[in-house]
């Protein structure tokens, strides 16, 4: 049982779209899936022109069927799941008279299909997002786009929905795949020391071959009477070490106590299935395992056979999932909050530029009318670095002068840093032109900014500067790109510990 076997987990990128209306299903084609072959020609045609090789991005290649009703739909999820071609992701309408709503369809669709990801489209508030939570019991799969939906909004949630179903059944896949590897060896282990009637040399070969780090301790006082390379290798000890001596000895467990428990159990219940801890390396650090125990008897006095699965790498990926779904939320929030206000300052600029049209030059109101048009286009601004945030801005590049770029950032970056920090900003003596999204550098100096913050918990000094310097450097195998010419430096440093 292999979990990287199946291509289907890198490759997912079938969608179903299911609304009353056609033209719907239309506009989700447009977005999703457009016409790369007038894409290709147009690269020809600028090729031919230009007489050079264009650089063509690769694009996902989205799959998508239709299903006008919610029935439809359900037996097409049905059909993809018995072909082990599922959908990994159902753009799903509230309203579809007749016949079920978009959140009885849902339901359905999970319990024929409980990993698939489903995105209701909605241009009312048929029900609050409590409702639905209640009713659906799913919220972690579930997400809310409202119409009239932007193009690149529906673009990226079809990207970051695919995503997350693939790193489900890939977590999923890894564990069934670390359960059938412990029930196997455990299996193998005990079927060998029944058949053989606990023979120690073939029980030895069995015990010391086991990819599966184990163990045998005596039940009498704890003790290690032996151990395999793995469980070696997970703790980080030679065999000396170990054997004759008690894993409180050692301080082998982050939780003592959770051993003393486990010999109580095997006393009582003869086992211990997959039980989650912590065991400490040498060296201090942790590794996440997966015990089980059984009772081994060994001559004449009961011992018990540990096995320690290392499932570091699974939490790790499960913890890296959870942070993606985090973030996704945050990043839905905050691009629906900048829409928001976005929609608001629109209309406070259109009026201030009537206004403006209106009054005459000298008047006294034509001065506060331009502080309000300067000021929404600030807060226009930060409404951009919003989107950014959510990765629902396009990037736009540019020409812009560096030092003009951070001197009016330098502001921003005061008031998040707080009074106790001073920022000192030395610019170079010229312009210094370059091509970028002036948003990303904002965003690259904030996080540096923060950075610095965190480390200067009574205050300190950030100072940062900008220069022009010559590089002549070969290609290396880190960078295999050459570096010759003048490049912009962007120094930041500060005053805080580390």
């Amino acid at each position: 049982m292999n979990v990287m076997s199946d291509p289907l987990l890198d490759s997912n990128q079938r969608i179903l779209i299911v609304d009353d209306n056609p033209a719907i299903h239309a506009d989700f084609r447009k977005i999703l899936c457009p016409a790369t072959e007038e894409r290709a020609a147009l690269q020809d045609l600028k090729a031919a022109i230009f007489e050079s090789e264009l650089d063509r991005p690769k694009e996902t290649q989205f799959q998508l069927d239709s299903a006008f009703q919610g029935r439809e739909a359900l037996e097409k999820v049905k059909q993809a799941l018995a072909k082990n071609q599922p959908y990994a992701v159902t753009f799903l309408d509230v309203r579809m008279p007749p016949g079920w709503d978009g959140i009885e369809t849902a339901t359905h669709l999970w319990e024929a299909c409980p990993d698939l990801q489903i995105v209701i489209c909605t241009a009312y508030s048929d029900y609050s997002w409590d409702e639905m939570r209640t009713r659906l019991h799913k919220p972690d799969s579930l997400v809310i786009l409202k119409k009239p939906f932007d193009n690149v909004e529906v673009q990226q949630l079809a990207h970051a929905m695919t995503r997350k179903w693939q790193l489900t059944k890939h977590s999923e896949l890894k564990h069934a795949e670390l359960e059938h590897m412990v029930a196997k060896r455990t299996r193998q282990l005990r079927e060998a020391n029944q058949s053989l009637g606990i023979s120690e040399e073939r029980f030895s070969k069995a015990f010391h071959g086991s990819p599966i780090p184990s163990a045998i301790q005596s039940l009498t006082d704890q003790s290690f009477v032996d151990v395999n390379q793995r469980f070696l290798d997970v703790v980080g000890c030679a065999r000396n070490e170990m054997i004759g001596r008690t894993p409180a000895e050692l301080f082998l467990w982050e939780n003592p106590a959770m051993a003393d428990g486990w010999i109580e159990q095997i006393m009582r219940e003869k086992q211990v299935r997959e039980d989650e801890a912590r065991i400490r390396r040498k060296d201090g650090t942790f590794n996440e395992v997966l015990v089980t125990c059984s009772v081994l008897a060994l001559g004449k006095e009961p011992h018990m056979l540990l096995l320690a699965q290392d499932v570091t790498e699974r939490v790790l990926l499960e913890r890296q999932l959870r942070q993606a779904q985090k973030m996704e939320a945050v990043g839905q929030l905050a691009a629906g909050v900048a829409h928001d206000f976005n929609n608001i300052l629109t209309v406070i600029q259109g009026h201030c530029g009537i206004m403006e049209q209106s009054i005459p030059p000298e008047s006294l109101a034509k001065q506060s009318l331009a502080a309000i048009s300067k000021s929404t286009n600030r807060a226009a601004s930060l409404i951009q670095q919003l989107l950014m945030f959510s990765r629902k801005q396009v990037m736009q590049f540019k020409t812009l002068d560096i030092n003009a770029t951070m001197a009016g950032t330098i502001k921003m970056l005061e008031r998040l840093v707080g009074e106790q920090i001073k920022i000192k900003f030395t610019p170079a003596d010229s312009p210094l032109a370059m091509k970028a999204d002036a948003s990303m550098i904002e965003q690259v100096v904030m996080n540096l900014a923060v950075n610095a913050r965190d480390a200067m918990p009574k205050g300190g000094s950030i100072e940062i500067s900008t220069s022009l310097e010559t590089i002549h450097r070969a290609a290396i195998p880190l960078d295999p790109e050459k570096r010759d010419g003048d490049f912009i430096c962007l120094t930041f440093s500060d005053n805080g510990e580390g």
